[in-house]
């Protein structure tokens, strides 16, 4: 899984128009897509193979799913039930309103603006988990928040008191977190982000994964924006449109749901070109370790 498909989707597409690039990439995938402007890492071996009328091919993960199957659920994939639910019904997610108070708001306002030299554009993983610049596919400025900071320190404990909610209402079997990763964004004029997932591997996640996403929202008031909402998609398959749920930006709202739930953030509007009229947010992924 990864934050964007794009080379991945450009090469199929050339694949199936150009038969001499077809024959090249099944005799010498490296190469090949190397020559097609993937950047592949050195070591990495790659087997490409074709489906036929008379034959498909099964591919396995090398790490455990994000969010593992009930037996319920294993069961209802055998009897072909759970593919209509990923596609009929809502993507499950929840949010808690007023999470963290006017005052904290403030806080963050304040920490924002006086760290706003630290912000840099946002950056994706490509299929290998390199992160690049690509305004293409997301559009805002980052940092990180140092896992030891006061502020990181602060929102740990307070999702650590959601946890159990949050694993009944999406529905997974409860853990304890290996880690948690924590960035601040700001969206200004004409931010987004294209529809990805969470969960792609990373060579700083060799021990654990993303299990859980959640966002963070704040702003000045008034608002001094429009648009920017939250779209979850449900897991259409077999070529069939799944649903789509728009979540709202809140001011003080906290919003989760499961790491590998397609979703994306709409285009922000924001005529005000003033730092602090952005839609900021704070994402955060709880990590579960690997069990093999």
């Amino acid at each position: 899984m990864t934050e964007t498909s794009a080379p991945w989707t450009r090469t199929i597409a050339r694949a199936l128009k150009d038969q001499a690039f077809k024959s090249r990439l099944l005799a010498d995938p490296v190469a090949t897509l190397k020559e097609a402007g993937v950047a592949v890492p050195d070591g990495l071996a790659i087997k490409v193979v074709e489906n036929t009328a008379n034959e498909v091919h099964m591919v396995l993960p090398d790490y455990p799913a994000a969010d593992p199957l009930s037996d319920t659920e294993l069961e209802r994939i055998a009897t072909g039930s759970l593919q209509d639910r990923t596609i009929n019904e809502a993507p499950p997610y929840g949010l808690v309103r007023h999470w963290l108070g006017k005052e904290a708001v403030e806080r963050l306002l304040d920490y924002a603006q006086s760290n706003e030299h630290r912000f840099e554009d946002s950056t994706i993983r490509d299929g290998w988990g390199s992160r690049k610049v690509d305004q293409t596919h997301r559009i805002s400025r980052m940092m990180k928040l140092p896992d030891a900071g006061e502020l990181a320190s602060e929102l740990k404990a307070k999702v650590e008191c959601l946890l159990p909610i949050m694993f009944e209402t999406l529905g997974c079997d409860p853990f304890t977190p290996h880690k948690y990763e924590m960035e601040l964004v700001a969206h200004g004029n004409g931010a987004f982000f294209a529809e990805h997932l969470d969960t792609v591997p990373s060579s700083d996640r060799i021990d654990s994964h993303r299990a859980v996403s959640a966002v963070y929202y704040f702003h000045a008031t008034p608002k001094a924006f429009a648009g920017g909402a939250l779209r979850l998609h449900s897991l259409g398959t077999s070529g069939q449109q799944g649903i789509v749920v728009d979540v709202p930006p809140e001011n003080d709202m906290f919003v989760y749901f499961s790491s590998w739930l397609p979703h994306e953030v709409l285009r922000i509007d924001c005529p005000n070109d003033q730092f602090l009229a952005s839609r900021f947010a704070i994402n955060v992924w709880i990590h579960r370790s690997y069990s093999f």
